[in-house]
């Protein structure tokens, strides 16, 4: 063998040597810098838990109910008022419907959490408004969410109607987030530090079992009945309920059953069609 051989050999062995130096050195501080990464990705999944727990709604900017998932429903309509009562005495009414229909829904559904709520808008902390809200979560875990305003505007009084739906997560799916840590903190770090973000939220999107899908369908058609009836009874034992706002409400609860629940009113997905509903907005497993 030729010195030139030995020579190139020992020189693509000391090639080779030099490269894996390299490459493992560059892993390494890559890893290095990853590992901070990981790290607050996983912190900050574990503090959302505790924001979970503690289910404050407060919100900035156009956030409204951002813990619930995606909003299926959305409905107003407005309630005349008998035009001899007095501005305080409207407004005593309205928080009164709240208060009843709570109670009356409750009584009626059994199962639900119900609540009166003050949200405020963080941004703007002098604005607040008072919410019915009930919370249904099925025995996987999904979530089934209702959020009832009535507005004084005037002689009327304007019911608002939302509703939300939210799955469930695994073990995986946070082992994603966090794996993934490192490239999405970039895009969510500071909605969630301003607390416009909700990790859990984010990663519950999985609705992956028929009798969770018939347990959602069923509180929503139960629900949803139920809050509308209780209007309809307030409003006739107090005298404000006319034909025109009963059929109102009784085109409401037909229409918005859940074979024409659409997401966003737009995009013809709905909780009956729930495979076009799962695919367009939840993952089905």
């Amino acid at each position: 063998m030729s010195f030139s051989t030995i020579f190139r050999i020992i020189g693509w062995i000391s090639f080779g040597f030099i490269y894996l130096s390299i490459v493992i050195g560059s892993f390494g501080l890559m890893l290095i810098l990853l590992i901070p990464l990981f790290f607050l990705s996983n912190r900050a999944y574990q503090l959302d838990l505790e924001r979970e727990k503690k289910e404050t709604d407060n919100f900035k900017d156009n956030n409204l109910f951002f813990r619930y998932g995606y909003r299926i429903n959305r409905t107003e309509f407005s309630i005349p008022i008998d035009i001899n009562w007095s501005d305080r005495k409207i407004e005593e009414f309205a928080t009164e419907m709240s208060q009843t229909i709570a109670v009356k829904t409750h009584e009626r559904l059994k199962q639900p959490t119900v609540d009166l709520v003050t949200i405020v808008d963080r941004k703007l902390k002098l604005d607040s408004k008072n919410f019915l809200k009930i919370v249904f979560r099925t025995k996987r875990g999904s979530q089934l969410s209702h959020f009832v305003y009535y507005a004084v505007s005037g002689k009327s009084i304007v019911a608002h109607y939302f509703t939300y739906v939210r799955g469930t997560y695994e073990w995986y799916d946070v082992f994603n987030f966090i794996f993934f840590g490192p490239i999405s903190i970039w895009f969510w770090s500071i909605p969630w530090i301003n607390n416009q973000f909700s990790i859990v939220s984010s990663i519950s999107t999985t609705i992956g079992n028929s009798f969770d899908l018939i347990d959602l369908i069923t509180f929503y058609e139960s629900s949803y009945y139920t809050l509308l009836d209780e209007t309809r009874i307030i409003l006739k034992e107090n005298g404000l309920l006319s034909e025109e706002l009963a059929q109102v409400i009784f085109n409401n609860i037909n229409n918005n059953n859940s074979q024409n629940v659409n997401i966003n009113n737009s995009s013809g997905l709905n909780l009956g069609n729930i495979s076009n509903f799962v695919q367009s907005s939840v993952k089905k497993n």
